[in-house]
């Protein structure tokens, strides 16, 4: 019973960090009801700062792009509807690009929801687990001689597929040698983010290289991947994303494919 008690009284006291509107949770005393009162404002007020300053550090390009009183002030309404589930907080919003998305003040930045997963993508790959990559002459023997080879991508890849230019933006807002002003008439970009040794990449992918790459992930060997990737884009470079898989060394692994009867000419 008492267990019982507890859980409901750690949830009221959750829920009342998060939640101005509610009372202060019974049990709190700090003197006089006012100053319980006043004090567990201040609590609550850091309790969320800390979340909003974990997603300001996470979306750097995202607040520069908006500006840092803006940043915050979404990062803050987004925290009042999402609460941390897990005690690692580099985990804590993935879903702040989608909140993006639809909250109104933002609706005049219609790619920043994009931008934000690109960094999220960052983040993501820099936690990955590490692999040991495959060689490039080894991946190179794979591919050349086995049209039907089935490879294992690096588990830190993550790949950013948007209609607006989300990596020229980003590179824009990072990089200060790429600094320029970019048009969001110059079309769609894709990249995949990985990372293999140390630090975390960013590439740029061409037509169909999402296509291409979430096939081998999803274990398509070479040629149906690349088929998905020409049904997908029909000027599709099949020769650059395979160089791209070796110099990036984003292969840990590779096997002989079975070709099918079909495919075999059986």
């Amino acid at each position: 019973m008492s267990g019982r008690f507890e859980a409901d009284w750690q949830s009221c006291f959750g829920d009342a960090v998060l939640d101005a509107s509610l009372p202060v949770p019974p049990r709190i005393n700090g003197g006089p009801r006012a100053s319980t009162a006043r004090r567990f404002g201040v609590y609550r007020n850091n309790a969320v700062m800390g979340q909003v300053l974990t997603l300001e550090d996470a979306y750097p390009v995202t607040a520069r792009l908006v500006g840092t009183e803006f940043f915050r002030a979404m990062a803050a309404a987004y925290c009042l509807g999402e609460v941390p589930r897990s005690p690692v907080m580099a985990e804590y919003g993935a879903s702040f690009p989608a909140f993006m998305d639809r909250f109104p003040p933002a609706q005049s930045l219609p790619y920043l929801g994009d931008v934000a997963r690109l960094e999220r993508a960052w983040v993501e790959a820099y936690h990955a687990n590490e692999s040991p990559v495959l060689e490039p002459d080894a991946l190179l023997v794979a591919i050349s001689g086995d049209a039907h080879a089935q490879v294992v991508l690096h588990p830190s890849i993550r790949l950013v597929h948007s209609i607006y230019p989300v990596v020229s933006i980003w590179e824009a807002n990072t990089d200060p040698a790429a600094a320029q002003c970019v048009h969001l008439d110059e079309g769609p970009e894709s990249c995949v983010v990985a990372r293999p040794a140390q630090d975390v990449e960013v590439y740029r992918l061409q037509h169909g290289g999402v296509t291409f790459l979430a096939g081998l992930m999803r274990g398509e060997d070479l040629t149906s991947a690349a088929a998905l990737a020409v049904n997908t884009a029909d000027d599709f470079d099949l020769v650059f994303h395979l160089r791209l898989l070796v110099d990036a060394r984003l292969v840990v692994a590779s096997s002989m494919g079975v070709p099918t009867a079909e495919t075999s000419g059986d």
